[in-house]
């Protein structure tokens, strides 16, 4: 026997969905906006330059042959 709930009845309140919709249409349109007015460049630069040094780390301790690399300053995120 299949519940209402598998044959997709119901869902999220019509609040919370519309919630959802509207928190997606905004996040594109803070997006678009971002990448019109150059705001995106920036961002950009910034993420490619710790990119190209942690592509650099890498390679060098890869090329020592290291074969673990732990990361110091993470704790601030461990709860």
């Amino acid at each position: 026997m299949t519940s209402i709930a598998a044959k997709g009845v119901g869902g999220p309140p019509p609040r919370r969905r519309f919630a959802g919709l509207a928190g997606v249409v905004v996040f594109h349109a803070a997006l678009i906006y971002a990448l019109v007015t150059g705001l995106a460049q920036g961002v950009v630069k910034v993420i490619q330059q710790k990119v190209e040094v942690s592509a650099m780390v890498l390679a060098e301790s890869q090329r020592l042959g290291l074969t673990k690399l732990g990361i110091v300053g993470s704790e601030q995120f461990l709860q």
